[in-house]
């Protein structure tokens, strides 16, 4: 019903993590959760994409599926979760003195011109989505 909550963050602020992690003697040896500062429900995502790509969110539609119907590996698939899935980035902004650069509606964004945009298929490969809603 798109109610689940997950967390994304953006690459550059990744790869800032872990460059931090090179410059900080203390970080020898530690795991650090490394993601964007929010959680946002599926549909929220979905409707924050879509502004990403410039289009209205209220023309979207968003499809439910049955998740009971799907085989035991197609449920593990990722990006499909069916549980809430957040990080706690608290270490990492603490011991790291890191903070995301990114927030969610600016990591969708910079996604979508400079992956999404700059290679947009022709013909978008559905398949996967085919298998989920039939």
């Amino acid at each position: 019903d798109g109610s689940t909550i997950t967390q994304l963050g953006h690459v550059s602020d990744l790869a800032s993590a872990m460059a931090r992690c090179i410059e900080v003697d203390a970080a020898a040896n530690r795991i650090y959760n490394c993601s964007g500062a929010q959680g946002i429900t599926f549909r929220g995502l979905v409707h924050a994409a879509a502004r990403a790509a410039g289009k209205d969110p209220a023309a979207v539609e968003i499809r439910s599926f049955d998740a009971d119907a799907l085989d035991k590996k197609a449920r593990k698939a990722f990006p499909l979760r069916l549980a809430h899935f957040l990080t706690d980035i608290t270490r990492v902004r603490r011991e790291l003195a890191w903070e995301p650069a990114f927030d969610l509606d600016a990591t969708l964004a910079d996604s979508f011109a400079n992956d999404y945009a700059k290679r947009m298929p022709t013909s978008p490969d559905f398949s996967a989505d085919a298998a989920l809603l039939g």
